[in-house]
C-alpha cells in the first residue's frame, strides 16, 4: 500500500506479486484491477478507493474504502482511520458493530456479484492482463462472494 493513499498510481502493479492479474475496463466504470496469488488469495481494486484483499479459504482479511482501512478480527472488522500529523501517523481504531458488520458485507457482496455478473455477460474489455481467461476469476469472485464465515480469523498478535 503507498505511503500516501493519493499516492496509488498504478493498482495493476501494486499487485505485481500475483500469480494471475486483470486489469478490467467495465462500461461506464473506472478499471477494476484483480489477481489471484499463487497460494489462492485474491484482491479486487474498484479504482483506488475500494478494494478487498481475501485469504487462501475466501475469507475476507482487509479492505480499503473511501480512505479508510478494514481489518478482520475473527468476528468483526476493525475500522482503522489514520490521522497524520507532522511528525507521525497515528491509526484511530473502532469495531464495527453486529449491523454495520451486515451492512459492510451486503455491500461488498453487491460489488463483487456486480462485477461477475458483468464478466459473464462479456461485458468487459480486457486492458492488461498475465492471464487471458477470467472464468478463474470469476469462480474464485464466486467463492469470496459465498464463504461462511466471511471473515478471515484475526491477524496474530493483534486486536
Amino acid at each position: 500500500m503507498a505511503q500516501h493513499e493519493a499516492d496509488r498510481e498504478d493498482l495493476y502493479d501494486e499487485l505485481r506479486t500475483a500469480f494471475h492479474r486483470w486489469e478490467i475496463q467495465l462500461p461506464e466504470s473506472e478499471v477494476v484491477i484483480a489477481g489471484i496469488r499463487a497460494d489462492g488469495r485474491l484482491s479486487i481494486y474498484f479504482g483506488p478507493d475500494r478494494c478487498y484483499h481475501f485469504d487462501e479459504q475466501h475469507r475476507l482479511k482487509r479492505a480499503y474504502i473511501h480512505g479508510l482501512l478494514y481489518r478482520t478480527q475473527g468476528t468483526t472488522l476493525a475500522q482503522l482511520r489514520r490521522e497524520r500529523t507532522e511528525a507521525e501517523t497515528i491509526l484511530n481504531r473502532r469495531d464495527l458493530d453486529p449491523v454495520e458488520l451486515a451492512d459492510f458485507l451486503r455491500e461488498m457482496k453487491a460489488w463483487i456479484a456486480n462485477f461477475v455478473d458483468q464478466l459473464e455477460r462479456s461485458d468487459f474489455q480486457l486492458l492488461r492482463h498475465t492471464h487471458h481467461d477470467v472464468h478463474t476469476l470469476i469462480e474464485k469472485a464466486r467463492e469470496c462472494v459465498s464463504s461462511d464465515p466471511p471473515l478471515a480469523p484475526a491477524f496474530a498478535g493483534r486486536r
